[in-house]
């Protein structure tokens, strides 16, 4: 479930970005609609009030070479993404965005517009 008080900080070199402040006003609108927010889905053992995201460097070109990894740790209270540049920092932005809609699809009740899951094929001998 998201926190009444659901955040985002940036910290580091690049956490003073246009880019990553654009981004927290894009995802704030897209993570507080939601259907998380209202189903009281919880990642880890509680509320999610915070997003930090800490950003190593401010270079802001895009080009082929542009390190675009991050590293995600989801520990309620707070998520904390970790990027070299604001590009890696956008991508774990947009998993932390997919995966919060995906955990309340996973958290529906089952009913007859949406059957439960076929169960895996037997195996063979």
């Amino acid at each position: 479930m998201l926190d009444t008080t659901f955040t985002f900080n940036a910290t580091g070199v690049g956490g003073q970005s246009e880019i990553l402040s654009d981004a927290f006003k894009r995802y704030t609108g897209i993570i507080l609609r939601s259907p998380a927010k209202d189903r009281g889905t919880r990642l880890g053992s509680g509320a999610i009030g915070s997003v930090h995201v800490n950003v190593a460097t401010n270079n802001q070109s895009l080009t082929i070479d542009t390190d675009q990894s991050y590293n995600l740790t989801v520990a309620s209270p707070a998520v904390q993404i970790e990027a070299f540049t604001v590009f890696g920092a956008l991508n774990g932005l947009e998993t932390l965005s997919q995966q919060l809609r995906a955990l309340v699809l996973d958290s529906y009740p089952h009913s007859p517009r949406r059957p439960p899951p076929p169960p895996p094929p037997a195996a063979r001998v």
